[in-house]
């Protein structure tokens, strides 16, 4: 019966020193699950903060562009208008063929705003 007793005691006290260990192990994982969390809400952080600088650089580039165009237009419709003593054809044809370049040319600036903005966030820092 000694032995018994004994034994359930060597048997009490492995448990009781497990359960001590599974106990710090918890905790040490959950502080570190907690450690992951934050570092991650940084990372996130850090990127919104990025992404919105690099939305605002494109955003201000488009706008250039945008108002580099307008002062195409100006002033091609100001030599248009210096050019009255062509004949109305004429100056049709060139008003024509001048919209389509200011066409062409917005789409070509669109065009490689749209890839600079793709490849941008590789070649950033």
């Amino acid at each position: 019966m000694a032995y018994m007793s004994r034994a359930l005691e060597e048997e009490r006290g492995k448990y009781m020193r497990l359960e001590s260990t599974m106990n710090e192990t918890i905790e040490l994982h959950q502080a570190e699950f907690q450690a992951l969390k934050q570092e991650q809400k940084g990372i996130a952080n850090r990127l919104d903060y990025q992404y919105n600088d690099r939305f605002k650089r494109v955003e201000e580039s488009v706008e250039s562009v945008q108002n580099h165009m307008v002062r195409m237009e100006n002033s091609i419709k100001d030599t248009l208008d210096i050019r009255l003593s062509a004949p109305a054809w004429g100056n049709a044809v060139f008003l024509s063929s001048a919209n389509i370049v200011v066409e062409f040319l917005k789409i070509v600036l669109y065009l490689v705003a749209t890839v600079l903005d793709l490849f941008l966030p590789y070649f950033g820092t």
